[in-house]
């Protein structure tokens, strides 16, 4: 069996890009695979081959692992050029975001950012598609979901949300199946002193290290966690934690005036960072605050189990499917003072965070792990070829 693997390649655009080339590693222990991106490049030793028509003509199955990212029309518009062409290949397509009001939303909201990307990192696919520049996400989606054999996404959250959402346009529920989201958890397995010295050694040692690691916008909620700790300093009397922040985005400023002002002294924002594991190995717990769910998993997830921590996150979307109170905290909401609840937890109780950690870890290695799910994945690309002969 031979799969073309496609996906997007800029990790600085989508978090999830980095994550394919562990995808890929991982798989070709399994089956005979090759990596295709908008355009050729070397990659940790790996060669990412331009997709373009022919090459993958000699393919079994095209596997879009992540195609729709970023903005859908990555897969969409090779998609397109598949059926003009006439070129009849089983498709298995990973989908990410699956919200439809938030398609909708990202469509009317963010078209001219969306035409930036666009021409900037993959004009030779969307040179055919700009021309009709009122295309909304939610047919992208419906158009990738009817010309795939298999669709996948990483929870029954994500299932069931496509299913009620775009009940409209007769999806085939057969189509659509779960996969976690998965990772090498063995890249995380460096010491803390290995961390330690990646990372310049200028963290305090002396306190507890909470991360966050993600996008900087508002729908994020991380001036609710920022508020939340000052709550801690101010009424607990405790300034035994050191918030740490890793990511860049438009609410970046406003959210470092806020740690100036409530935590000068336990807080630092190190912008964006080429190698985040050892971030990862020298925090004690994770924080990955949201204020809503658009149906995807956060990438923070596996990363956090595979580094052995513990995740405090809200009870939304399908963080139930991942995080238990064996692996970290689930806050009954997105509000200050549920992370406020959820910190001061791990501060009283210190050896929970090991406890917790393990557990996670553990989780990481057997269900998250790409090679705990390469069967799975086999299983849904022979299903594919079955579908498309019959």
């Amino acid at each position: 069996m031979k799969i073309a693997l496609v996906s997007p390649w800029n990790p600085k655009e989508t978090a999830i890009a980095r994550n394919q080339i562990d995808f890929f590693k991982c798989m070709r222990d399994y089956v005979e695979i090759d990596f295709f991106s908008e355009k050729a490049v070397e990659v940790e030793g790996i060669s990412i081959k331009n997709l373009d028509i022919d090459s993958i003509k000699k393919y079994d199955v095209i596997h879009f692992q992540w195609g729709n990212n970023p903005l859908h029309f990555f897969e969409y518009s090779f998609l397109k050029k598949m059926k003009s062409q006439r070129i009849n290949i089983p498709i298995v397509s990973t989908i990410h975001e699956v919200d439809l009001q938030y398609l909708l939303r990202a469509h009317e909201n963010g078209r001219s950012i969306r035409h930036y990307l666009a021409t900037k990192y993959f004009s030779d696919f969307y040179k055919e598609i700009l021309k009709n520049k009122e295309i909304p996400d939610m047919l992208t989606t419906i158009y990738i979901v009817d010309n795939s054999e298999v669709t996948i996404v990483n929870s029954n959250y994500a299932r069931n949300r496509m299913l009620q959402e775009f009940s409209g346009f007769n999806l085939d529920k057969e189509k659509i199946v779960t996969a976690n989201l998965g990772i090498d958890s063995t890249i995380f397995d460096i010491t803390k002193d290995e961390a330690k010295k990646k990372t310049g050694g200028k963290l305090p040692g002396d306190k507890k290290i909470f991360l966050y690691v993600g996008f900087l916008h508002k729908i994020k909620s991380v001036d609710l966690v920022l508020k939340a700790f000052y709550y801690i300093d101010k009424f607990a009397k405790r300034n035994d934690f050191f918030f740490l922040v890793i990511g860049e985005g438009p609410d970046k400023s406003r959210l470092q005036s806020l740690a100036e002002k409530w935590l000068p002294e336990n807080s630092c924002f190190l912008g964006f960072v080429d190698d985040i594991i050892p971030y990862y190995k020298i925090a004690d717990v994770v924080i990955n605050p949201r204020s809503f769910s658009r149906g995807e998993t956060s990438m923070a997830i596996p990363e956090a189990f595979s580094a052995g921590k513990p995740m405090i996150a809200p009870n939304l979307g399908s963080n139930n499917e991942y995080i238990t109170n064996e692996r970290g905290y689930l806050t009954d909401g997105d509000h200050d003072l549920d992370y406020m609840d959820a910190i001061l937890y791990f501060l009283e109780n210190p050896e929970e965070i090991s406890k917790c950690g393990a557990n996670a870890k553990k989780f990481a290695t057997e269900s998250l792990d790409w090679r705990s799910q390469a069967k799975a994945f086999i299983k849904q690309y022979e299903r594919a070829i079955d579908l498309h002969k019959g």
